[in-house]
This record gives structure tokens, C-alpha cells and sequence, in this order.
């Protein structure tokens, strides 16, 4: 995983996630020390990172736990619109309006796995067979 380490956060925080196998950059290593929390989650947004950072529960800038597009969008079509065709529409780029009315008609005109099963084969395919 891809993670941008905070200045509030223990740099031993940052040495573990390395060592456990991720691709980790602090912003005190990129001479981003005392940017705002926003910039520096935009500068983890743009590096396609995920941003570790500690905000007081008083205050912040208001970006804490916020999740990308992208992110929502898969989150929200697992189960309901098949992988490739979600990352198809995610490497669009597309706005939150682009994507509402993506994922509201692509649901209603797309079913794969068991709900293809049942959609092609309906309740019969649940009824106990006879035995011969």
C-alpha cells in the first residue's frame, strides 16, 4: 500500500509500515513540515496514497477519514456491477454526478454471478431436484 505519513504522527509509525512492506513517504522527508492538513492530503490524493495523520478532535481542517471518488465508487458497485466494468468507468475520472448516474443505471441493466444464475434461471434453480 502506497501511505503518506503526517508530521503529527510518530515516525515510528512510519518505520513499522515499512517494514511490514509499504511503500511509505513522510512529510517531514519531503520538506512539507507545518503545510496544512489539506495540502497535504491533496499532495497524498496525487501520489495515489493514503494519508496517516492525527487531527484533534477540536478543530481540523475537516478532511479527516475522507475517502476518494474513486474509493466510493468501488464500494459502492462491489456486489452490484461487475470489476472490470467499475474500474472501466473509474479510469474515467468522472465527477460524484457522473458517477451517481453511472452506478444508478448501470445496477438497474447489470447483474453477474449468482444473480445472473437466478436472474436466468429464477426460483426453479433453488427447488430441491427429484430423485430418480
Amino acid at each position: 500500500m502506497k501511505i503518506k505519513v503526517d508530521e503529527n504522527v510518530a515516525l515510528s509509525a512510519a518505520t513499522r509500515l515499512a517494514e511490514l512492506g509499504h511503500d511509505v513517504h513522510t512529510v517531514r522527508d519531503e520538506g512539507l513540515t507545518g503545510c496544512p492538513d489539506a495540502q497535504a492530503w491533496q499532495f497524498a490524493q496525487d501520489e495515489g496514497r493514503f494519508l496517516v495523520c492525527r487531527t484533534e478532535s477540536s478543530g481540523g481542517s475537516g478532511v479527516r477519514f475522507r475517502k476518494g471518488l474513486d474509493t466510493l465508487i468501488r464500494e459502492a458497485a462491489t456486489a452490484r456491477v461487475a470489476p472490470a466494468e467499475v474500474e472501466k468507468f473509474v479510469a474515467k475520472q468522472p465527477s460524484l454526478g457522473d458517477a451517481d448516474a453511472w452506478l444508478s443505471s448501470a445496477v438497474s441493466q447489470s447483474t453477474f454471478g449468482l444473480a445472473a444464475a437466478l436472474d436466468e434461471y429464477g426460483p426453479r434453480i433453488l427447488a430441491p431436484r427429484a430423485r430418480s
